[in-house]
């Protein structure tokens, strides 16, 4: 009975041991993560706070978010604050959010130049604030817009669909 008791008492000892260090590397490597995500990317913003309904923000609506005065009035003031005149030609696309208040509460570069133009672009796009929210059945809604800005010649344009 003795060697029993003590071959069991090694074994639970032994296990706890390996329990112990399982929950902490799980502990570890969740923070490390958590870190990780923590990160913020300036190229990627969205506030889900400020979304009205979190589980839901539309990609097509009946009626899309806009830029009050539309996409002519956001090329001029795109084109007025942006000096872009020595920059290369290209598109930079972004997926812009507009929550159900007519709040920008998203923008993320899905595709663009260089790091300059699209830093240039993005912070320009989160300092505008006249938007209007997508009408889903009559009703506000959060929705996702994705523009393409053309820039050629240090001029900005958004293609008409």
């Amino acid at each position: 009975m003795g060697i029993h008791y003590t071959v069991c008492k090694l074994i639970l000892k032994s296990f706890a041991k390996i329990l112990f260090l399982s929950i902490l590397l799980g502990f570890s490597a969740k923070a490390i993560v958590a870190q990780e995500k923590a990160k913020a990317n300036p190229f990627d913003m969205l506030d889900t706070a400020s979304v009205c309904f979190s589980d839901e923000i539309f990609v097509f609506a009946e009626l899309m978010p806009s830029y009050r005065g539309g996409l002519n009035e956001l090329e001029v003031i795109l084109n007025e604050r942006l000096d872009l005149s020595r920059k290369t030609d290209g598109t930079v696309y972004l997926s812009i959010t507009v929550n159900c208040r007519s709040e920008l509460t998203g923008v993320k570069l899905l595709r663009g130049m260089d790091d300059e133009t699209n830093m240039a672009l993005i912070n320009l796009i989160r300092s505008l604030t006249d938007w209007t929210a997508a009408l889903q059945n009559k009703k506000p809604v959060d929705c996702l817009l994705i523009l393409p800005f053309r820039i050629q010649k240090g001029e900005v344009s958004i293609p008409k669909r």
